[in-house]
């Protein structure tokens, strides 16, 4: 179910979108310039959260590989190198104010993977043991059967 937004909220998100193919752009051209964002395979912005009054902008990042060793260095030279990449944003947009940038990282990728996982591992575990865990009751009597046809 859609819900309502204001205009505040619309243009907040279309802001958002601008900045978001703005970096995407900068980005492929190499106008990042710090040696720890070559030390990743993929950088991907992935959102971009403006806040109604437009005074900040979140902006979510992928990062592949997802390793500590590998976002670490990322999320820092993107926080240092922030004013640098708000000018340039900011040349390119037609608003009176650019949001500040606050970089966070995206880990909704990761986390889809995680659950898709967890849901192959249960379907695994569930296809595997079609019968179902034995009771103690059915044990008893397997058991109790097996001590029959032993006497017999």
């Amino acid at each position: 179910m859609a819900t309502k937004r204001g205009k505040g909220g619309q243009r907040s998100q279309r802001i958002g979108e601008q900045i978001r193919q703005i970096l995407g752009e900068l980005m492929l051209e190499g106008r990042f310039k710090d040696p720890r964002l070559e030390t990743v395979n993929l950088i991907s912005f992935t959102e971009v959260r403006v806040t109604s009054d437009l005074q900040l902008a979140r902006v979510f990042i992928s990062v592949f590989p997802c390793e500590v060793w590998a976002v670490e260095p990322v999320m820092t030279a993107l926080q240092e190198l922030m004013p640098q990449i708000r000018t340039m944003v900011a040349q390119q947009m037609r608003i009176r104010h650019t949001p500040e940038l606050r970089f966070c990282l995206d880990t909704s990728i990761e986390d889809g993977a995680r659950m898709d996982a967890l849901i192959r591992e249960v379907q695994e575990t569930s296809s595997t043991s079609d019968e179902g865990p034995k009771t103690s009751h059915q044990e008893e009597a397997n058991t109790n059967e097996d001590e029959g046809e032993r006497q017999s």
